[in-house]
């Protein structure tokens, strides 16, 4: 009998062995001294440590959030933003002539039916089914239309500075005071009605409505809403828009809504002529680019913590966890088995409980950037998901041996490409070029799913979360259970 043959009956076996820091040796009276295979269990202590996100994270999601908040108990302080595009459906078109616009003229009696009303308008809407915070709070947001337009081929980061893309000499086209809760619309319809979307209203200025207008019935103007990325290159590239003022609330944006309002004439069922007011939205969501823009501050004394560590979003902390490669692989051909719990700690009362993120991923910290560069899934070998256990208050990775075995094999290959000695001194050489090679990450994220629930890929977590883990370099250190064999 050979080691592979005997290895899968001493695997199966394992089920049967108790897990102790004791090594412990089976297999003796079933095959020659030769073929030996002696399984080890233990538990290694790992340190872990918090560590803000200064690495360039892609800022790519379906949501874009809008707010100011900060946390009681953690005193950090989260300004949010967003710049977006807005869809031009193909074959848009206006009607015939509107109301308002000098080259068109109408009867009248037409002008008598609206003399001293506004011909056109227009208005951002923020549709949102999510915030955190009061949903009664006022803040001050100013909106401002990009004179240069995102570019489709470059990836944006979460401290991408919008400033580049605006005219800062001006001053914003919108400057207004709004709440989530709208409290022109009645209560009992905002509660009731079951169509109702929840929105911020912005009015704009009807100049810009005139303008929307204007170009389209200009020489050549119908070809400019041709669709999309000619809208977004000749008529309206795009808005940032951002609180100015305000605390307390984070709203989670689903779409923005650009509305232009009108009134032209339209034929009724007896043939005349009847005026006839409409509107034309114009859509900013996934179909088009959106950036989230966040501002993160007041972290520093979670960071000094050494008693316990963080994850916090958005943009904010990660739990960084040092493995003890060696002592795991120290007398062992194979890591089994090697699993790992992060214990959380509860949170303390307040009025609006920041809650931990449901899911997390553990990757190496080398791979940090390009995993969400990448739009990646977990591949459950140097990266693993893992959901809020609620009932535990814990994540647990089940087995990570994977990662632990790539780490030390990684090790070993540019060991002996460098003409080296799989040795401590050719360890050190190693660790001087890789400093991070036995370092992962913990990163608070949402799983994007298709129609049967079926995950595609992770987004960072861009909401506010905030989760306190058992650990730090004075706190409890991180458990790792193990099995492996020799």
């Amino acid at each position: 009998m050979n080691v592979k043959t005997s290895a899968s009956i001493i695997l199966a076996a394992l089920f049967l062995i108790s897990c102790s820091n004791d090594t412990s040796s089976i297999g003796d009276s079933v095959m020659p001294v030769s073929d030996e295979l002696t399984v080890f269990s233990g538990t290694y202590p790992a340190v872990s440590r918090s560590i803000a996100i200064d690495t360039p994270l892609l800022t790519k999601s379906a949501k874009c959030y809008l707010g100011r908040y900060t946390d009681p108990e953690t005193g950090t302080f989260t300004d949010a933003g967003f710049i977006t595009e807005h869809l031009c459906v193909e074959g848009f078109i206006f009607p015939d002539s509107v109301l308002g616009l000098d080259q068109f003229r109408f009867s009248d009696e037409i002008m008598q039916q609206v003399e001293n009303s506004r011909y056109y308008s227009a208005c951002l809407r923020l549709y949102f089914t999510e915030l955190f915070g009061d949903s009664t709070n006022s803040f001050k947001i100013e909106v401002w239309p990009l004179v240069q337009k995102l570019d489709p081929g470059t990836k944006y980061y979460y401290d991408f500075d919008p400033s580049t893309l605006i005219d800062t000499s001006s001053k914003p086209m919108v400057s207004v005071t709004v709440s989530p809760t709208n409290f022109v619309v009645n209560d009992s319809i905002r509660r009731k009605t079951q169509n109702y979307y929840n929105n911020i209203y912005i009015p704009l200025p009807d100049d810009f409505a005139k303008y929307i207008l204007e170009t389209y019935y200009a020489e050549g103007g119908k070809e400019k809403f041709a669709d999309t990325p000619a809208f977004i290159d000749n008529v309206c590239k795009g808005f940032y828009i951002k609180c100015v003022q305000g605390d307390g609330t984070i709203v989670t944006v689903d779409k923005t809504s650009l509305d232009v309002y009108f009134k032209h004439l339209m034929k009724s069922y007896s043939g005349t002529d009847s005026l006839a007011s409409s509107y034309t939205s114009f859509i900013g969501n996934e179909e088009v680019l959106q950036v989230s823009c966040f501002k993160t501050t007041g972290l520093d004394g979670l960071l000094s913590k050494t008693d316990e560590t963080f994850l916090k979003t958005p943009y904010g902390i990660l739990t960084e966890v040092t493995l003890p490669i060696d002592s795991i692989i120290n007398n062992a051909s194979t890591v089994n088995s090697a699993s790992v719990l992060f214990k959380r700690k509860n949170p303390a009362q307040q009025p609006f409980i920041v809650r931990a993120s449901e899911t997390i991923v553990l990757l190496r910290k080398k791979d940090l950037s390009s995993f969400f560069d990448k739009v990646s899934n977990v591949n459950n070998i140097t990266s693993f998901a893992a959901t809020l256990n609620a009932s535990m208050n814990e994540y647990s990775f089940t087995n990570i041996s994977p990662l632990i075995m790539t780490s030390a094999n990684d090790r070993r290959k540019w060991i002996e490409e460098q003409g080296l000695i799989d040795d401590l001194e050719g360890h050190a050489a190693y660790a001087a070029e890789f400093p991070d090679w036995d370092k992962i990450v913990l990163v608070p994220v949402v799983a994007q799913t298709d129609a049967t629930n079926n995950v595609l890929y992770y987004d960072l977590n861009q909401s506010v979360s905030c989760a306190r883990l058992k650990g730090g370099p004075d706190g409890d250190p991180i458990e790792i259970k193990v099995i492996k064999s020799k």
